[in-house]
């Protein structure tokens, strides 16, 4: 089976050890025997699950009976379901793909390269925190010092929610780097002060420090 096609395998065959071991070894897209249990499990909960499954090997009608649902009903949803996790996979591929692209235009210094690069894979992951740190970053190497300070504002926000203290506390230092620039002073040496309170991190404390005597307002 492959993960775009229609032909998904009958509920009487998902059902059939014997013909699901032969569909894997075919390596016919997803291994359909363990997405098929997975979506059961999802659907109906493992209780239920034990109950039924195993008992009603290649009996369509009897399995999707007593899960409450018809044959054609239980296919559809599956078939959903496999077409679901293909989009799942799809979109990580694209995710790697644009995150590589990224990492190789930063690798070389071209910023404005990698910026539309990270745009991409937050479009797809919004949630990673990493990748819009170095958005962040990517944004503040071209002194884009407002869209920066949001990107870096963001995951701050985001931390607050999910603690991440490796992530906040490089965004703290990014911040205080970028009011560095501004000519902030006070804002740079409250952000500085902020990794400090953070578990240290890639000597993260040391740079804080020694970017606050830079700014002559070391405590």
């Amino acid at each position: 089976m492959l993960a775009g096609d229609d032909r998904f395998p009958g509920l009487a065959d998902l059902l059939d050890e014997e013909k699901m071991r032969v569909l894997n070894k075919a390596r016919l897209g997803f291994p359909i025997a363990g997405l098929f249990v997975g979506w059961l499990h999802e659907e109906f909960g493992g209780k239920a699950i034990a109950e039924v499954y195993g008992r009603y090997e290649s009996d369509a009608a009897g399995f999707a009976g007593a899960l409450g649902l018809s044959v054609e009903e239980i296919e559809t949803r599956f078939a959903g379901y496999v077409r679901r996790q293909a989009a799942v996979g799809d979109m990580e591929a694209q995710f790697r793909e644009a995150t590589a692209k990224a990492r190789h235009y930063g690798g070389l210094g071209d910023y404005e390269q990698a910026i539309p690069a990270l745009e991409r894979a937050l479009e797809l992951r919004p949630e990673h925190l990493f990748t819009r740190y170095g958005l962040a970053v990517a944004r503040l190497k071209l002194e884009q010092l407002d869209a920066a300070e949001a990107e870096l504002t963001k995951i701050l926000e985001i931390h607050r929610e999910e603690s991440n203290d490796q992530m906040a506390l490089l965004a703290w230092y990014q911040l205080g780097e970028l009011y560095a620039i501004r000519g902030e002073a006070d804002k740079a040496h409250e952000a500085y002060g902020q990794v400090l309170k953070l578990p240290d991190f890639r000597g993260m404390h040391e740079r804080a420090r020694d970017a606050r005597d830079e700014i002559g307002q070391d405590d």
